[in-house]
């Protein structure tokens, strides 16, 4: 089942670097992204390294809004990148391509920071590895 991620995340168009969840628990979340030809992060309609590192981020923000809604009965609260660590792209991608980014491990979730593991594939190819740190700022 895929989730409309607009009731997930706080950001909104033309700012919103995620199309869908396609699943999501405590231990991982899977979205998918289509690059087009109006987003804000593109030079060359190349997706900019912030771009894949927003993606990531939004990716995150969406596993924690999905489980505030649906575990918690909370509200989509706003958060800021805390840290990123050992990211490595290896590719970008461009306008049409599809990035699948996986929220695949949980290393830590203490109170309103977490620490996450993120890889994204583009054709089938990993694109983007690192850990993440996502820190909520509001309540």
């Amino acid at each position: 089942m895929q989730y409309a991620i607009l009731d997930y995340i706080p950001q909104r168009p033309p700012f919103v670097l995620v199309d869908h969840i396609i699943t999501c628990n405590e231990d991982y979340c899977k979205t998918t992204f289509e690059v087009k030809a109006d987003n804000p992060l593109l030079f060359n309609n190349i997706l900019l390294e912030s771009g894949v590192i927003e993606n990531i981020a939004q990716s995150c923000a969406a596993r924690i809004g999905y489980l505030a809604i649906h575990t918690k009965m909370q509200n989509v609260r706003i958060g800021v990148i805390g840290g990123i660590k050992d990211l490595t792209i290896t590719k970008l991608p461009k306008v049409g391509d599809i990035l699948t980014t996986e929220i695949f491990k949980v290393l830590s979730d203490f109170g309103d920071m977490s620490v996450l593991d993120a890889k994204t594939t583009c054709n089938g190819e990993v694109i983007a590895t690192g850990e993440i740190k996502v820190a909520l700022i509001d309540k």
